[in-house]
């Protein structure tokens, strides 16, 4: 039997407060993630690397900034 792949996609968008908890609880579901996909909507670069320093490390993360 397949198992059928799971991928989370979060939008973070000026939540610096609540983007640490939001991921912590992607990352500890009953079944967890193939993949976790973060679109960073800010042209902020300190946001961007404020999202990769807390995803560093697990590889099943992709962080994508999108500039607009």
């Amino acid at each position: 039997m397949i198992r059928p792949t799971i991928t989370v996609i979060i939008i973070y968008y000026n939540n610096i407060l609540y983007f640490p908890k939001a991921y912590k609880s992607v990352k500890n579901q009953t079944k967890a993630p193939h993949e976790i996909i973060i679109i960073c909507d800010e042209t902020n670069i300190k946001a961007f690397q404020f999202i990769k320093n807390i995803t560093k490390g697990d590889k099943r993360t992709i962080v994508i900034q999108n500039k607009k």
